[in-house]
């Protein structure tokens, strides 16, 4: 049974000195966010946070959505070997249905272990580009066949990508769901896609429903990089805002779309927040960072973090982890 993430801070307890910090983390725009309430087994907070502005080029698809937000992180042109990366990653698709005269297609699909970008190619709205903004959708709902055993829950957000010459509306979907133990979203499987009315911030555009089903072959991700020993980082006290403690994460693992942590101590939760100054730096000088994370605990008491890079990565051009000014190199 799927739930979605509730509003941030809901169900975590923390200072509103802390809450404002978090929100500080970082100068980039916010988009809609979802996210999860504590379960049995599964504790989570998922910030989610993206940027960019719409892509001005006319029949854009989803390798130069990524192509532009990485320019924009980086300064840099993004590198062939990074495009190589996104269409290893990327589906075609071409989908679609139609309600009350608007077709919405699900152009083609990107995916890594537990991340979907769906970009959403949507014709017939009367709508002008000053216009196009918000949470675009007013309900959104997914099934995944077969169904990783722990997906209990998700959590979504749209982001504008553009329009097409056509006049049709191109948006981004990311599709979080929470996946725990050696659940992907790789293997191949069945998707039926809900979308609810159309809107434009709390104006309902288009009332309707549109359900897309569509196939995801199987994908196959390089292997991951991996930090032989733990590392310290500093965080946030949550009672003493005098003290600086630092925090140890062990069996780090950096994959082409996320940045896996184990608390070495799990009671630290209680006590500290760890800051998501999370990044990569590239071979050629280029910085990437993540769009948001999530925690959650295992069935045998370990503690995970989770952040999801901005862009798929080509691990092979990656020279270290960062956070903050603290740097790790990677072999």
């Amino acid at each position: 049974m799927e739930r979605k993430y509730r509003d941030m801070f809901g169900e975590v307890h923390a200072s509103d000195r802390l809450k404002q910090e978090v929100l500080n983390m970082t100068k980039q725009r916010r988009s809609q966010r979802r996210h999860i309430p504590l379960a049995a087994l599964i504790a989570a907070v998922l910030v989610v946070v993206l940027a960019g502005t719409a892509l001005a080029m006319a029949n854009a698809g989803i390798r130069d959505w990524f192509a532009q937000h990485w320019r924009e992180e980086t300064g840099h042109v993004i590198h062939v070997d990074q495009l190589g990366m996104i269409d290893q990653l990327t589906q075609e698709i071409g989908a679609g249905d139609t309600c009350n005269g608007v077709t919405v297609t699900v152009d083609s699909v990107t995916r890594g272990e537990s991340i979907l970008w769906i970009l959403l190619e949507i014709d017939g709205l009367e709508i002008t580009p000053e216009e196009a903004s918000g949470s675009f959708f007013a309900d959104m709902g997914m099934s995944i066949t077969p169904q990783p055993e722990s997906m209990e829950s998700f959590g979504y957000d749209f982001e504008e990508a553009g329009f097409r010459e056509n006049g049709a509306l191109m948006v981004l979907l990311r599709y979080l769901p929470l996946l725990t133990e050696e659940d992907t979203l790789l293997d191949a499987c069945n998707v039926e896609l809900r979308l609810g009315s159309f809107t434009l911030g709390e104006r309902t555009v288009v009332e309707g429903t549109w359900n897309i089903s569509f196939s995801l072959e199987k994908a196959d991700l390089p292997e991951s990089l991996t930090l032989e020993n733990s590392i310290w980082v500093p965080a946030l006290p949550l009672d003493t805002p005098e003290e600086r403690p630092e925090v140890e994460f062990r069996d780090v693992r950096i994959t082409p779309t996320e940045l896996h942590l184990v608390w070495a101590d799990p009671e630290m939760r209680e006590k500290v927040m760890a800051p998501g100054y999370w990044s990569l730096l590239m071979k050629d000088g280029a910085e990437i960072s993540h769009c948001g994370g999530v925690g959650y605990d295992l069935p045998d008491g370990r503690a995970v973090k989770v952040y999801y890079w901005k862009v798929p990565i080509d691990l092979t051009q990656v020279e270290a982890l960062k956070f903050g000014e603290l740097v790790f190199p990677l072999h």
